[in-house]
């Protein structure tokens, strides 16, 4: 432990070194989310890189981590999946990273009472498989569903199923929450500083357990499909659909069916997928019935809207919106896109809160990073399309460092000054998640000074009009030419590798293969030992299964290993390494068998 900083070694004397990560590319690999920036942003946003990782296994851990690192002023930035793109997850003070993945349990599905306890670092794809077993479901799900519980729960927690059940507020009954200096509270709803914590991304406190209100797995729900001739119509069945009793359980409007994969037959214009609850019906008057078999199929890709056929895709804006301006913000993105020339493909869901309602609106564009100063001037789009959205009465539905300049809109006023005092009254160093919407602070001064909100409504109308001009036009025919750079970086993958289940490292899963995959089509810099970890593969599939690409992960992995057996001869190594991934899987069979089994 000589090589480890001091409160690296002063973690490990008391959880084990074994929760303690050095490896250069794998704490990489748990400082980004599923955004990449240009390299200049990237480069005014992280500041500082973390020292190091730690990886707490239960709530003691947890606890304990979180106490060193805070008492030796250490700046602690949690993670989950890393499935989100706006920063929230990013560490840009150096310090430690707080890999949450190994809070994976699900501790209790309380049939009779209709809940079920589980870890802050659970995927939902293992909730689900849990509560299937118990003729259970959630209430709500995020479009991505691999997704942890405890990073959606940070972030607000809205998504399919939402416009039914509220926000992740009102489907919560009781927490356990790891405060910035290391206490350990229990907390029910209702009780104060129990919602503290459920959109304010990891700066008031770290979830480690949840215990969620659920509904049966009924069978009987019906999902049904509409089109409507254009938007406005489409904005109009909304709004009838959400001045309905019950609302149904989810309200979706899909997209353009001449841009959906597999719609080009359905009539041309507006769908909307409707889920509605056990034997209610909404009558919508007036709009084409979309045929039964691509309902479903439409319904089917709801937990991946980074699918898109134009390759990487980098999240555009995703805001809440009144039900009336949802058309007239889309066709605006729309032109918006054009001028910077892209598509802009939107997603949108209804949405509940304390009885209110609105539509949150994703806005998605393929953006390519291979294309430097493309992807470069494409980067204030983003802001651009959030700033539409909130002169049109809409708010952020995420913050993370890319919507700092938006906090006010995003929490109000009154909201927001008492977040603050508690982050003050929390946390007075600022170490928990530091740099994000409280104070963006990174290194740079340039990127504060810019992101400022006094600044920034002025830097965004000379981006809008002066980067079009700049930029070159992008083919939107050109796709992306290898299998790694088709990858879009969801995060769906990694919970389900037996591979990461067994060695505790996500540099195995298929995500950071395929990352390191483009960094050698780029010729940068590959190590040895990060190219082995390619050995430590049991070629299940699962993540090909998964994929929302469908990409064909299993033959590529058979490509990548003749690589490293090229690149690395003569010691014998690739070999040594299978045969001690073989016997460590062995050693975690248990661990293994409950992911290969999920």
């Amino acid at each position: 432990m000589t090589s480890m900083p001091s409160a690296a070694r002063a973690v490990a004397e008391k959880i084990g070194e074994e929760r303690i990560i050095l490896h250069s590319p794998e704490v990489t690999l748990l400082s980004r989310d599923m955004g990449e920036p240009p390299e200049l942003f990237e480069r005014l946003l992280t500041g500082k890189r973390p020292e190091f990782a730690v990886q707490p296994r239960d709530v003691t851990e947890l606890s304990t981590a979180v106490r060193i690192l805070a008492s030796e002023g250490v700046p602690i930035t949690p993670r989950g999946l890393g499935s989100c793109g706006v920063g929230g997850a990013v560490p840009v003070a150096g310090g430690a990273v707080l890999d949450l993945s190994r809070l994976d349990q699900v501790f209790n599905v309380n049939e009779a009472g209709g809940t079920a306890t589980v870890g802050g670092g659970v995927s939902f794809y293992f909730i689900q498989q849990a509560l299937a077993r118990s003729g259970r479901s959630l209430l709500a799900r995020p479009t991505n569903a691999f997704g942890t519980i405890g990073g959606w729960a940070s972030a607000g927690g809205m998504g399919l199923g939402s416009l039914a059940a509220g926000p992740i507020t009102e489907q919560v009954e009781d927490v356990q929450v790891v405060l910035p200096g290391g206490d350990v509270v229990n907390l029910s709803r209702g009780e104060n500083g129990f919602s503290d914590c459920f959109d304010t991304e990891g700066q008031l406190g770290i979830f480690s357990r949840l215990t969620l209100r659920l509904r049966p797995a009924d069978e009987h729900s019906e999902v049904v499909g509409y089109v409507l001739p254009d938007l406005e119509q489409a904005q109009a069945a909304m709004a009838q659909v959400l001045a309905s009793d019950p609302w149904p359980r989810t309200a979706m409007l899909a997209g353009n069916t001449r841009e959906l994969e597999g719609l080009q037959d359905a009539e041309p214009g507006e769908a909307l997928l409707l889920e509605l609850l056990p034997g209610k019906q909404v009558g919508l008057g007036g709009a084409g019935r979309l045929p039964k078999e691509l309902a479903l199929r439409l319904w089917n890709r709801r937990f991946f809207p980074m699918d898109s056929p134009m390759g990487p895709v980098f999240l555009a804006s995703e805001a809440i919106l009144p039900v009336d301006e949802v058309a007239g913000f889309i066709k605006a993105a729309r032109r918006l896109g054009k001028r910077y020339g892209v598509p802009l493909h939107a997603h949108s869901y209804a949405v509940s809160h304390g009885g209110e309602t609105g539509v949150l609106v994703l806005l998605l564009f393929p953006s390519d990073p291979r294309q430097g100063w493309h992807h470069l001037m494409l980067t204030p789009l983003a802001a651009v399309l959030t700033s539409a959205a909130v002169r049109r009465g809409g708010k952020p539905y995420g913050v993370g460092i890319w919507n700092t300049p938006f906090v006010r809109q995003r929490f109000g006023e009154e909201r927001l000054a008492y977040l603050q005092q508690r982050k003050e009254e929390l946390d007075p160093r600022g170490l928990l998640n530091p740099g994000k919407f409280f104070q963006v602070g990174t290194e740079a001064k340039a990127l504060p000074a810019v992101m400022n909100p006094g600044f920034y409504p002025t830097s965004l109308r000379m981006a809008s009009v002066t980067t079009p001009m700049m930029m070159s036009r992008h083919d939107p025919s050109e796709k992306p030419s290898t299998v790694a750079d088709r990858c879009v970086a969801c995060g769906a993958c990694v919970p389900v590798c037996p591979a990461m289940a067994a060695t505790g490292t996500e540099t195995v899963s298929a995500r950071a293969k395929l990352t390191m995959m483009r960094r050698l089509d780029r010729d940068e810099a590959v190590g040895a030992e990060e190219l082995l970890g390619a050995m430590r593969c049991l070629e299940c599939g699962q993540c090909e299964e998964v994929c929302a690409r469908s990409l064909p992960l299993v033959e590529t992995w058979n490509e990548l290993e003749q690589h490293v057996r090229a690149v690395i001869d003569g010691e014998g190594e690739p070999d040594r390494t299978i045969r001690a991934f073989t016997e460590l899987v062995d050693d975690s069979r248990d661990q293994v068998m409950k992911v290969a089994l999920s």
